[in-house]
């Protein structure tokens, strides 16, 4: 009896950017599969587990299947509780913007689907206005 696919991760890992902010993602499906970059639920603290939490409308990672897509599921900066936010912070929608696409860019990906919950689409709307090209 075959079992189904798993919906853990099966790679989780971190990017850190210039200015020392860490990006935890997570990636689902297959390395040659059609990348769907993820934008999850919760505001400017979204981060990759919301998708499976049971509260949650919609779980892509139980729904999309890891043999056609490569599911890249990222944290937002600062949604971990472990980095306190600096003084002088002041992150705006293009700091965001350009977490998402340093990380598409250090996965080497060059053209994605966007899919978002809640705040996900504010997110990429950015994305399509600033980097119609990569989506």
């Amino acid at each position: 009896m075959m079992s189904a696919p798993s919906r853990r991760a099966m790679a989780k890992s971190t990017l850190v950017r210039r200015d020392g902010a860490r990006i935890r993602y997570e990636i689902h499906g297959r390395r040659d599969g059609i990348p769907v970059l993820l934008l999850a639920r919760g505001g400017m603290r979204s981060s990759a587990g919301m998708w499976s939490d049971p509260r949650g409308a919609w779980d892509p990672l139980s729904r999309l299947s890891p043999e056609k897509y490569r599911l890249v599921a990222m944290d937002q900066r600062m949604s971990n509780l472990d980095q306190r936010l600096p003084d002088d912070h002041d992150f705006g929608w293009t700091t965001f913007r350009d977490d998402q696409m340093a990380l598409l860019d250090h996965l080497g990906i060059e053209r994605c689907h966007i899919l978002g919950s809640c705040i996900g689409p504010s997110y990429a709307l950015q994305l399509l206005r600033d980097h119609p090209e990569r989506f």
